[in-house]
């Protein structure tokens, strides 16, 4: 309610609309609640459906616009369309995984330690060698 005064579905659908089915700017626009605009769009039908319209027309903009860039040849735009359209044609990232036993693990594990001492003491020593007086 606004100031005590129920506000028609037709006013509530306009500002679902106006405001991209945003609860929170379509709340402000009728001036109340949108705790209570949110209830009330929850519990019916007719206020719900027209807010997934209103973000279903937000999504056609937002494609539209995707679709504009794509044309242009941007990037981005195209990589991002391949991810999230293309994959069933094979655009998608994924992480490829296998997996390893502990005795695997562990060998790895010890062969980078004994390189990483390695370098170390290849480290060290060319330090040592560089400290001493010349003659």
């Amino acid at each position: 309610m606004t100031n005590g005064v129920k506000v028609k579905d037709e006013l509530v659908i306009k500002a679902l609309f106006a405001s991209g089915g945003v609860i929170t700017y379509a709340a402000r626009a009728l001036k109340m609640d949108r705790e209570y605009l949110s209830s009330r769009v929850n519990s019916s039908e007719i206020l719900r459906a027209a807010a997934d319209e209103a973000i279903e027309r937000n999504l056609d903009l937002a494609e539209d616009k995707l679709l504009t860039k794509i044309g242009r040849g941007h990037m981005t735009a195209i990589i991002f369309y391949l991810k999230t359209k293309g994959k069933r044609r094979g655009y998608i990232e994924r992480q490829e995984t296998h997996e390893v036993s502990d005795a695997e693990l562990n060998a790895e594990i010890e062969r980078e330690l004994a390189r990483l001492a390695g370098k170390a003491k290849d480290t060290t020593s060319g330090k040592a060698e560089n400290t001493g007086k010349s003659g």
